[in-house]
């Protein structure tokens, strides 16, 4: 599959950095042609404002404008709350292909 690392300099805030996180994922998975994704984060802030139908004026809305602009590449994006059980996921890998959902 890919992976990546960049490095970002000035970000004084959790919830940036969580949306930082959030837009690179979905910009790996539009390079690598998913058209199922389902994101899952920490940051209960971040998740409600691109939940959101509004966008706001914070530092941090100009990013999440950046990640909806995503959705029209996709077919299905599921953005929620939460914390995955990774030993799950990874020892019942079969539940990742049968949903066509892919871990980013």
């Amino acid at each position: 599959m890919g992976s990546g690392i960049t490095l970002h300099s000035n970000i004084l805030d959790a919830g940036l950095a969580e949306a930082i996180a959030c837009y690179q994922g979905l910009l790996f998975a539009k390079e690598m042609g998913f058209i199922k994704v389902e994101v899952e984060g920490d940051a209960w802030v971040v998740i409600e404002k691109i939940n959101q139908e509004e966008n706001g004026r914070a530092d941090l809305d100009s990013i999440i404008a950046d990640i909806k602009a995503f959705e029209r590449f996709f077919h299905q994006i599921s953005v929620k709350h939460g914390c995955l059980d990774w030993a799950d996921e990874f020892i019942d890998g079969h539940a990742l292909v049968t949903r066509e959902i892919y871990m980013v």
